[in-house]
Formats: C-alpha cells, structure tokens, sequence
C-alpha cells in the first residue's frame, strides 16, 4: 500500500548528511526497543529482548538461527507450506533442513504434520512457523497455540514468524505475547508496517532462556541497524 503520507514531509525535511556523520548514541539500539515494544503493547519483556536487523525480518531469523545452530540446536523443521528462503538459514549456518510431510498439500495440514512428530524427535530442534502463512495468508490461532506449546514443552524453540502479522490486529500482539512467554522466538518487521520496504529493517524477539545464557555479552553485535532506518 506504500508508506504513511505523513511520512514524506518528515524525510523531504531531514538531514542525513549531518546524521550520518555521527555515530547512533545507543549502540544496543534500547530506546527504540522499549517504544517498540511499548508501541505493540507487550508485557514484561525487557529491552534486551528484542534484537534489530538490518535486512528485516528475514535478516533476523537468519541471525536467531545461526545462534541456535552454534549452541546444539537441531535439526531445522520446517512445514511443507512455508517462507521458501528459510532454507538458506539451514544452509549457511550448517543445520539441518528438515520440511515435515504432510498427509495433504494445505498450509493446515502442513502445521499438523509438526504436531505429529515425537517429542524426542522434537528435543533441542527449531521449528519454523510463518503466521500469517506466507503466502497463502492462513492463520488459525488456535493451532498455532498448540504447535507452540508443542514445541516448547518438547524442549523445542519455536520460530514465529510474523513479517506480515499485523493484518491479524489484535492478533498480532497477543500471538507475539504467547510465543515470548511461552519460550520461543518472534520476528517480525518494521519496513512492512511502515511500507518503506527499502529501510530493511526488522526485529526478534528473544525469550528469556536466550538472553540470559550468553546471548547478550560477546555473541552480540552492536549497531544492529544504521541510523537512517532507525530514525524512520
């Protein structure tokens, strides 16, 4: 739909040429974190919880994964009906690929196959969840639920992917709020809410298990996104 009108009396208006020479104040980019997860209405995650990047949410779910493979998370599952590059994640950080058959091609049936798998077979793996599916647009909150609670009680992580969740309003926040709470990871992106595709800018949300073990001293990288998308 393209971006908010009132957004180009803002960029017509900017200086990038003096932004640009300084560096951004706040390298673990925490205001912007707390407005937003202030801005969605998230409850009790903290700033740290959530980890910009630069190429979006699926610049994000490529960093979550590389980390999850460093520290013995696998294999990757994946329903048959999803985001097709999450195979390049698998790929360039050495895991294990794994689309689950399903007993129908439908995005539904793709989802129920992952319920059917064994709990040991679920133990230490990632589970990829686009929600919306993308790019059939199915969504059944229920079901989503249930594969989260799955996977994580399974001793899984569950990825939730949400680049274009906002189409499900209310849905949007409580599905993120869920997944957080219930120890499995959300992405999510800024470029589409905003349709400004260029900006590239996207998030996860890291649960507590994740942030609290290492993730947030030496594994992560400061500027996380440049000033330009920031400000937008």
């Amino acid at each position: 739909m393209g971006a908010a009108p009132e957004l180009e009396k803002f960029l017509a208006e900017r200086n990038p040429y003096h932004d640009l020479a300084h560096y951004p104040r706040d390298p673990f980019h925490r205001t912007s974190s707390r407005i937003l997860i202030e801005g969605i209405g998230l409850k009790n995650i903290p700033p740290e919880a959530v980890l910009f990047n630069g190429n979006g949410s699926y610049g994000a779910g490529d960093e979550v994964l590389r980390y999850l493979s460093l520290v013995g998370y696998r294999p990757f599952f994946v329903p048959i009906y999803s985001f097709p590059n999450v195979k390049q994640w698998a790929i360039r950080h050495g895991n294990q690929y794994s689309p689950v058959r399903a007993s129908a091609l439908s995005p539904e049936k793709a989802l129920e196959a992952i319920l059917e798998l064994p709990p040991n077979k679920l133990e230490k793996s990632i589970v990829y969840i686009d929600y919306p599916n993308n790019p059939f647009g199915y969504a059944n909150p229920e079901l989503t639920r249930k594969l989260i609670n799955y996977v994580a009680s399974s001793g899984g992580v569950p990825i939730l992917d949400m680049a274009f969740g906002e189409v499900l309003g209310d849905e949007f926040r409580e599905a993120l709020q869920f997944n957080y709470d219930n120890g499995g990871i959300g992405l999510a992106s800024l470029t589409k809410t905003q349709g400004l595709a260029g900006v590239r800018l996207g998030y996860a949300i890291l649960p507590a298990k994740l942030t609290q073990n290492g993730y947030s001293d030496e594994q992560r990288m400061v500027f996380g996104v440049n000033d330009e998308a920031e400000r937008v």
